[in-house]
């Protein structure tokens, strides 16, 4: 049976990463790895690769899981709407420029 953690403690938050890193251009990867905890509020499945929008206490990030690099896709692609995530990837934008989380 998996073990679900009763408390998580994140390393960033998206209010802080969206300050930090505005302005990178489009495609790129920073190789900064943090961790980070909300709520699930929006989901975009395209394939093997999941788009959520994480929201915590301070804004909104984006989730980027594909399913070549996210350890537990499948696990993680069960989650819904509302559900409380924590998770750890490097921060990165995608090619349509959008700051991102790439969940490992």
């Amino acid at each position: 049976m998996a073990r679900i953690p009763y408390r998580y403690e994140p390393d960033a938050h998206a209010g802080d990463l969206a300050e930090r890193y505005a302005g990178l251009e489009p495609g790129t990867e920073t190789g900064d790895v943090v961790t980070v905890a909300g709520r699930i509020m929006r989901r975009r499945d395209q394939g093997r690769t999941i788009f959520d929008t994480l929201q915590d206490s301070t804004g909104q990030i984006q989730l980027f899981a594909r399913a070549k690099v996210t350890d537990d896709y499948d696990g993680y692609g069960a989650l819904g709407l509302g559900d409380w995530v924590g998770v750890q990837g490097q921060v990165m934008t995608t090619r349509s420029g959008e700051l991102s989380v790439s969940v490992e």
